[in-house]
């Protein structure tokens, strides 16, 4: 009988410290943003690493990521999907905290062309 009611008091503790913990969409799309500035910063010539980062990084990439990315909550863990390649496709998952993406500085620049030409497309451009 006391293992059993610490095994329940335990799972309710670990699933509430779960829900508590679970990112937003601000955060996940907080953490693609700073992932598309590392890439951004890093092929850049340096004259224009700050000017370009912060117009674009902060602007644009946060319009481009809000408008493009939708993120799920499924009480214990989030997940987010973008439309790549016209497929909705999972780009990160964010657990007790943590945004974890899919996809590294390589992939960014797909991941943002992708989204300009389907932002192109949508406005008529």
């Amino acid at each position: 009988m006391n293992r059993n009611l610490n095994t329940v008091i335990i799972s309710c503790f670990s699933a509430l410290i779960l829900v508590i913990t679970n990112p937003k969409r601000e955060d996940h799309i907080s953490q693609m943003n700073f992932t598309f500035q590392e890439y951004l910063a890093s092929n850049v010539d340096e004259d224009w690493q700050e000017i370009v980062q912060f117009f674009l990084g902060n602007t644009i990439g946060q319009n481009l990521i809000g408008r493009h990315v939708k993120t799920d909550s499924f009480l214990f863990f989030s997940a987010s999907k973008a439309k790549i390649d016209g497929k909705n496709q999972y780009v990160s998952i964010g657990i007790m905290g943590n945004v974890f993406l899919f996809f590294d500085n390589e992939d960014v620049k797909y991941i943002i062309s992708q989204m300009q030409d389907e932002s192109k497309n949508n406005t008529g451009e």
